[in-house]
C-alpha cells in the first residue's frame, strides 16, 4: 500500500501493526523535535553567557535545553504530553487575555460610540427595521459609468439608499429617471 493511499484510506487502522507503525511514527517525530528544540535551548543558553554576559541564564538555558535532549532521547512520548499541556495552557492564557484585553477595549470604544450615533440618532449601518410590508431592495442606477464599474464599492447611491417600497412592487418610472442622474458619491469629488 502506498503512502498516498494510506493516508486517503487506511482500512488497517485497527490493526495492531498499524498501530504499532504509527506509534513508531509519532516516537520518530517527536525525537527529532525534541532534539531540534533542545540544541536550539542550548544555542540560545550558549549566546546569553558569551554575548549577552547572563552566565545564570545561559547555564540554565543548556542545562534546559540538555534535558530535553535526553528526555527526546529516551522517553519521547513525555514530549507529546508535555506539548499537548502546554498548547491547553497557552489555550487558557490566550482565552483569559481576549478577555481581560477586548472587553475594556469594547467598553471604551465602541459603546461609547454607539450611544453617540444614538444620541445623534445616526445610523449608518441602516439597521432600523422597516415597516411592515416594504423591502430592503434598493434601486440602482441603470446607466453605469466606467468609473462605477472600476471602483465598484467606494460609490454609495444614497438617494436610492433612501427610497422604500413595498415588497413585490417595481420601482416607480420617475425614481428611475431620477436615479439616473450622478449619484451623491459622484457628486462629491467620486468618494461617498
Amino acid at each position: 500500500m502506498s503512502q498516498a493511499s494510506r493516508q486517503i484510506w487506511n482500512w488497517q487502522a485497527n490493526t495492531s501493526a498499524a498501530v504499532a507503525e504509527r506509534a513508531e511514527r509519532d516516537a520518530a517525530r517527536w525525537r527529532r523535535r525534541g532534539l531540534w528544540q533542545g540544541l536550539a535551548i542550548a544555542i540560545a543558553g550558549t549566546l546569553a553567557n558569551k554575548l549577552l554576559g547572563h552566565e545564570l541564564a545561559g547555564r540554565l538555558l543548556v542545562v534546559l535545553g540538555a534535558a530535553q535532549a535526553l528526555v527526546a532521547l529516551a522517553r519521547p512520548g513525555l514530549l507529546a504530553a508535555a506539548s499537548r499541556h502546554l498548547r491547553r495552557f497557552g489555550e487558557a492564557v490566550g482565552r483569559a487575555l481576549a478577555w481581560m484585553l477586548l472587553g475594556p477595549l469594547w467598553l471604551a470604544v465602541f459603546v461609547p460610540g454607539g450611544l453617540l450615533l444614538r444620541l445623534q440618532r445616526r445610523d449608518p449601518l441602516h439597521r432600523a427595521p422597516l415597516a411592515s410590508g416594504l423591502t430592503a431592495w434598493i434601486p440602482r442606477r441603470t446607466a453605469a459609468s466606467v468609473e462605477s464599474c472600476a471602483r465598484q464599492f467606494l460609490i454609495e447611491d444614497r438617494r436610492a439608499r433612501a427610497f422604500a417600497r413595498p415588497i413585490g412592487a417595481l420601482p416607480a418610472p420617475e425614481l428611475l429617471r431620477d436615479l439616473a442622474g450622478p449619484a451623491d458619491g459622484e457628486r462629491e469629488g467620486g468618494r461617498a
